[in-house]
């Protein structure tokens, strides 16, 4: 009987078999197991960015002075409304699945990164508006769509984001957007042109502040977007050769816009201011105004109006060509504007109307001369 020395085909064949067998089972194992870690990889990146994205748009919301945006209106764009004049607005959108953040005249910048896509961002702003208060509650609720960027579609994640915050500061009712100057530092001016650093909104209410040292020449306003403006509120001081005007355009028109005063003959040293406001009626918004000279005054006011409407917004204005002193705003105001030229300031503010409201200011010294007025909105 002869002894065998090595393997039989079929033994051979057999142990191959078997150790095919094994090596297929312990790559799917192997597969299986790569799957779940990419899989809970894409789950774990998908869902820090989307907590990081979160964070960021409620920061920011709440650090804003108000959201620049139609009031329960469904957008893809965050528009908000700084303090800081180098960072407003503050303005995120969404393009090729990055979201990205602009403050004020600086280049967008991402806030997500480039291993997720962002789709289908919605931002919706909501106004709280107590019954005993010019000032309510913005907030802005928002929802995303958040997916890791991979190229096997089979195993990428994605997450359904939805999410609120509120603006921390009061926003008034009427609220403004934004301002604007120009001013002719010249014995002879007949035309100023400022322009709104971004676009007017629909709805929306823009007055005009001008003034000029010559109290008898005429001042006209138009824009370039067509809307329409009415003078609203005049003084003149002919003592002391200054005069000024408040023009409002209701109902404003949406798109970019260039605001121009043209001046009559004979003035000069003139200035022109130009505001945008979110809130006030669309149709009869002005209400009441007063004008008061006053001379040898530390706190000259415009005299009182009693306005019609619960919430009003309250602009105020003065003129004083005689000291360079800025004065300070009346208790409650908030200082808008300032002008070395012709020394022209105004404030405004929001307030639940209980009796007569005046426009007043406070100089440090006792001021020659003045010329206050005050106007109303609903």
């Amino acid at each position: 009987m002869r002894n065998r020395t090595g393997f039989s085909l079929i033994e051979l064949l057999i142990t191959m078999a078997i150790f095919s067998i094994v090596a297929i089972s312990f790559t799917v194992v192997f597969i299986a197991i790569v799957n779940v870690q990419t899989h809970q990889s894409s789950r774990t990146e998908v869902s820090q960015q989307s907590q990081f994205l979160v964070q960021q748009l409620q920061y920011y919301i709440g650090s804003a002075r108000l959201a620049d945006m139609s009031l329960d209106a469904v957008t893809t764009t965050l528009t908000l409304r700084m303090s800081s004049l180098t960072l407003d607005p503050a303005i995120v959108t969404v393009a090729s699945g990055t979201v990205y953040l602009t403050q004020g005249s600086g280049a967008p910048q991402p806030i997500t990164s480039n291993r997720v896509s962002v789709s289908s961002t919605s931002f919706t702003r909501h106004f709280n508006f107590g019954s005993s208060t010019a000032y309510g509650t913005e907030s802005i609720s928002f929802s995303f769509v958040m997916s890791e960027n991979t190229s096997n579609t089979t195993m990428s994640y994605s997450q359904n984001v939805q999410s609120s915050a509120a603006v921390l500061a009061p926003v008034p009712k009427i609220a403004l957007l934004q301002q604007a100057k120009a001013e002719g530092n010249s014995p002879s001016v007949t035309a100023l042109a400022a322009s709104y650093g971004t676009m007017n909104e629909a709805g929306d209410l823009l007055l005009a502040l001008t003034a000029n040292s010559t109290s008898s020449a005429s001042v006209s306003v138009s824009d370039s977007a067509g809307n329409s403006w009415s003078k609203i509120g005049s003084i003149s001081y002919p003592a002391y050769n200054e005069a000024m005007n408040v023009f409002a355009a209701v109902n404003a028109k949406n798109g970019s816009n260039t605001v121009t005063a043209a001046f009559g003959s004979g003035a000069g040293y003139a200035s022109l201011f130009v505001y945008e406001y979110r809130g006030a009626a669309t149709a009869s918004s002005f209400d009441v105004s007063s004008t008061q000279l006053q001379a040898a005054m530390q706190a000259p006011s415009s005299g009182s109006v009693t306005p019609n409407s619960p919430v009003e917004l309250l602009f105020g204005a003065t003129y004083n060509g005689s000291t360079s002193e800025i004065p300070s705003a009346g208790s409650g105001f908030m200082f808008e504007t300032s002008s070395t030229v012709t020394h022209v300031f105004a404030e405004d503010m929001d307030q639940y109307i209980t009796g007569p409201v005046a426009a007043a200011w406070q100089y440090t010294n006792t001021t020659p001369s003045s010329s206050v007025l005050i106007v109303t909105f609903r």
